[in-house]
C-alpha cells in the first residue's frame, strides 16, 4: 500500500504543468497522499520516495533556476511530512492520528526493529561465507531463520542485496545486480537525453521517462531496507 501511494504522489508531482490552475489542483492532492503515505507507518518508502523524486527531478532539470524550485518543492513536502508528525504527537488518541503516533513513539523509545534487521544482516553474511561462491540456494535463507538461528518465524533478510550474496553467491549476485544497475543507468540516459533535447518529447514522453527514472531510484534504494525485488507486485511496478 505504501509503495502504491508513494507512485501515486510521484505521478501527481512529475505530472505538473506548472500552470496556477495545475498547481492549485495537485499540491493539495499531493498533500493528502503525503499524509496517507506518512500514516502507513512506512518510514523507508517515505525517504526512499522522497529523495527519489528529488534525485529524479534534479537530473531532469539540470538549470539552477528549476533546480532552486525541485529543491523549494521536495522542502515543502518535508515541512509538510513534519507538521503532520507534529500533528499525530500531539493528538496520539485522535483515530486519524493513532497509528502514526505509535509509530513515531516506538521509533523514538528504542531500536528493536532496526537491532533485529541488523542480526538478520549479521545471520545471512554467515551463511554466505560458508558457501561464499554458489550461496545456500534460491530462496532458501527463511527456512534456516527458524531450524537453525531460533527466531519464533522464519524472516528475509530485508535487505536484497544481502539476500542475493546469501543465498546466490557471488556469481549469482553479480548476475543479479547487473541488470539491476544496466537498467538504473539507462533510466538516467534516457533522463539525461530528455534533459538535453526536451523540443523531441512530447508530455507523455516526457512523464513517462521521469516516472521510470524515479521508480528505478526508488526500489534500488528500498531494496536497501526491505526486498522489494521478491515482492511480486512491487517487481511488476519496477
Amino acid at each position: 500500500t505504501a509503495f502504491v501511494i508513494a507512485c501515486a504522489l510521484a505521478v501527481y508531482v512529475l505530472s505538473r504543468k506548472g500552470t496556477t490552475v495545475s498547481g492549485l489542483i495537485r499540491y493539495p492532492i499531493g498533500a493528502l497522499l503525503l499524509a496517507a503515505l506518512l500514516l502507513t507507518g512506512k518510514k523507508g518508502i517515505l525517504v526512499c520516495s522522497l529523495t527519489s523524486l528529488l534525485i529524479s527531478m534534479l537530473i531532469q532539470q539540470r538549470s539552477r533556476r528549476k533546480t532552486v524550485r525541485a529543491v523549494i518543492i521536495f522542502a515543502l513536502f518535508v515541512g509538510a511530512a513534519i507538521i503532520i508528525r507534529a500533528q499525530a504527537l500531539a493528538h496520539p488518541d485522535n483515530p486519524m492520528f493513532f497509528r502514526l503516533s505509535r509509530f513515531l513513539v516506538l521509533m523514538s523509545e528504542g531500536g528493536e526493529l532496526d537491532s533485529e534487521r541488523r542480526r538478520l544482516v549479521e545471520e545471512a553474511l554467515t551463511l554466505w561465507r560458508a558457501n561464499p561462491l554458489w550461496g545456500i540456494g534460491w530462496r532458501r535463507f527463511s527456512g534456516y531463520t527458524m531450524g537453525f538461528f531460533g527466531h519464533a518465524r522464519t524472516h528475509e533478510v530485508n535487505c536484497d542485496y544481502v539476500q542475493f550474496l546469501c543465498e546466490t553467491g557471488v556469481v549469482g549476485f553479480v548476475l543479479m545486480m547487473t541488470p539491476i544497475v544496466v537498467m538504473l543507468r539507462r533510466a538516467v540516459l534516457s533522463l539525461i537525453d530528455l534533459s538535453n533535447y526536451s523540443d523531441l518529447y512530447d508530455q507523455g514522453e516526457s512523464q513517462a521517462i521521469l516516472f521510470a527514472t524515479f521508480i528505478q531510484f526508488l526500489v534500488a534504494a528500498y531494496a536497501f531496507i526491505e526486498i522489494p525485488f521478491y515482492d511480486m507486485p512491487i517487481f511488476a511496478i519496477y
